[in-house]
């Protein structure tokens, strides 16, 4: 009954805070302008958005409120109208839109979109109630699926002196190597070699950091993204600004948040190999894949949220699995911050967060509720925690991507027209082919470069894993060598591929935590399939779109490897690959950097 009253109360306070709008559906044509009328049952903030089709809003007056809007670079903010928010009095207040350059007669639309705060108090009213209704089932079914499951076993809870990971000698080398590295690179090219994209993120780093707000969900080609990464760098932005730092200085000290994110996903990506394997030789391989792949680097000195998204990956796989060994009774606070942040960062790393759900599922049924009561008691409230702040953060981003002169979502923005990259077809020629012979002939994957390596999706996979989409040819201009060197990567990578068919060959015997980390990076893919098919042009074919599962192919193919390297000499020749694989991607990067 209590919560019937909450839910009750809760519709009366949305009932309560909807606006009526009345629009004037005559434009006057001299003066660019449209009114309209707005009617509120309380005093209260609210948010509106108004459009008319692709015309700037200029301004806006509201009584005597007057907001007005700096007209947008087209390309990066490829906006349907505008969004404001301003204090409402009780009852009628007129307004007046003025457009900028408007052409044509277009009927303008006007619409209240909730705040962010009426949405937090809706979620406390209505959204907990429902949400404790439906918890009450899910706990319902998993306790019929689990009393038909006999507990002849009990699971096996690691203990913390098990679970302690101390990098081991090698590992720290391979660490710091990497590190070397990348502060390297970031002091020899900053953040404006090899980007992505780069004025998007600038722009909308910069919406932030002007208006403290987030700026309308519109057809701009970063606007989708998750705000974590441009809420921190807003603030640095704003910093170095306002001590006086030039443009390119403040873009220089963001670009340090992709350094030290680089940072943080190599150390824990370095505890998540030594927490999965005792294996010196599997943990040592799948850190020279983080350590040195050149693609992965790159993101250490790039001004997008990828590094931010690398980093919170890692972080939030080794605190999974490490709290997932302990039935969760460790660290899982740990693991639901990392995965909560990285929701908030993108979108596309939600494979995680179902990662570490689907292992909560698992733990909870294979726990004996004769000699594991006190962990199965205490799995409950983990599900109820897991599941309030998992909704929330799905509802606060279904609201931010919100656009409702649309009356639609976007959840991801991208082009279908870039020039000379459009996919007409996806067939077995596409899918079906690895022209690795062309592409280690080139040497490199460049987006402009030769159809054989761009239209086929396994070979420009493969090629970008390593250098990216990007050209090449005045480096190889100043070092001849250098071409041969990358010709040499593209060689002794293949041994990956062969740990990656070897993972998959063994997949049916392995643990259930190995095929759920399998099946996050399937769920990665099949994503980034989805978005391949919906904007189908090759920049949107890189394999850095993998960005939350690098630490995961690195464990894949080294484990592969280690699956297959029984006998000694397998294992001598394997070695003897990799190790030609790393001193080749040491050799492009001192040749890279002089």
């Amino acid at each position: 009954m209590k919560k019937l009253f909450f839910i009750l109360l809760g519709l009366a306070y949305y009932l309560l805070i909807q606006l009526t709008i009345v629009e004037n559906t005559e434009k006057n044509t001299q003066t660019n302008t449209f009114s309209f009328m707005l009617h509120s049952k309380i005093p209260q903030q609210v948010t509106l958005y108004v459009g008319a089709g692709r015309v700037y809003i200029q301004s806006i007056q509201c009584d005597d409120q007057n907001i007005s809007f700096p007209k947008r670079q087209w390309q990066w903010f490829e906006t349907m109208g505008e969004q404001t928010s301003f204090f409402l009095k009780k009852g009628d207040t007129s307004c007046i839109a003025s457009m900028q350059d408007a052409k044509y007669t277009l009927r303008p639309v006007v619409k209240q979109k909730l705040t962010f705060l009426n949405y937090g108090i809706l979620f406390l009213l209505i959204g907990l109630p429902l949400f404790q209704f439906l918890f009450k089932g899910f706990i319902w079914a998993l306790d019929k699926i689990k009393n038909k499951t006999k507990h002849e076993n009990t699971f096996t809870i690691a203990s913390k002196q098990k679970l302690q990971t101390t990098l081991p000698l090698s590992m720290l080398f391979i660490l710091f190597l990497g590190i070397g590295i990348r502060i390297l690179y970031f002091q020899k090219f900053g953040v404006m070699n090899f980007q992505h994209d780069w004025q998007g993120h600038i722009e909308f780093i910069k919406y932030i950091a002007n208006h403290w707000n987030f700026p309308s969900p519109s057809h701009g080609l970063e606007y989708p993204q998750q705000p974590l990464y441009y809420l921190i760098t807003a603030s640095v932005y704003t910093i170095a600004i306002k001590l006086g730092f030039s443009m390119m200085e403040t873009y220089t000290y963001i670009g340090y948040v992709s350094l030290f994110s680089s940072f943080v996903f190599l150390y824990y990506g370095s505890k998540f190999f030594v927490l999965m394997t005792e294996n010196r030789w599997t943990q040592i391989t799948s850190m020279l894949f983080l350590a040195l792949t050149p693609s992965i680097v790159y993101l250490s000195a790039r001004i997008n949220n990828d590094a931010l998204v690398m980093a919170l990956a890692s972080f939030s796989l080794y605190y999974i699995v490490k709290s997932y060994k302990s039935a969760f009774q460790i660290d899982f606070y740990k693991a639901l911050v990392g995965v909560s942040l990285l929701f908030m960062t993108k979108i596309s790393a939600v494979p995680l967060e179902l990662l570490f759900f689907a292992l909560l599922i698992f733990v909870y049924l294979q726990l004996n509720p004769e000699k594991q009561t006190k962990p199965l008691l205490s799995m409950q409230k983990k599900f109820y925690i897991f599941g309030v702040i998992g909704l929330f953060l799905i509802g606060f981003t279904l609201l931010r991507v919100y656009l409702p002169i649309e009356n639609t979502f976007h959840m991801v923005n991208s082009s279908g027209s870039f020039p000379k990259q459009i996919i007409h077809t996806f067939n077995t020629s596409y899918f079906g082919t690895f022209n690795i012979d062309k592409l280690i002939h080139k040497g490199y994957s460049y987006i402009f470069g030769e159809d054989a390596i761009r239209y086929s999706f396994v070979t420009y996979q493969y090629g970008t894993m390593f250098f990216g989409e990007f050209g090449y040819s005045s480096f190889i201009k100043n070092h001849t060598i250098l071409k041969e060197v990358m010709q040499s990567i593209l060689l002794f990578g293949l041994v990956y591929i062969l740990g990656f068919i070897s993972y998959i060959a063994r997949l049916f015997y392995a643990s259930m935590l190995q095929k759920l980390l399998f099946a996050t990076l399937l769920l990665n893919f099949l994503l980034i399939l989805k978005f391949m098919f919906s904007y189908p042009v090759i920049c949107n074919t890189d394999f850095r779109y993998f960005v939350p599962s690098f630490v995961l192919f690195a464990y894949i193919f080294s484990q592969g490897l280690t699956n297959i390297s029984l006998n000694r000499w397998v294992k001598y020749l394997l070695s003897i690959c990799i190790g030609m694989l790393a001193i080749s991607e040491i050799l492009f990067f001192g040749l890279l950097l002089t």
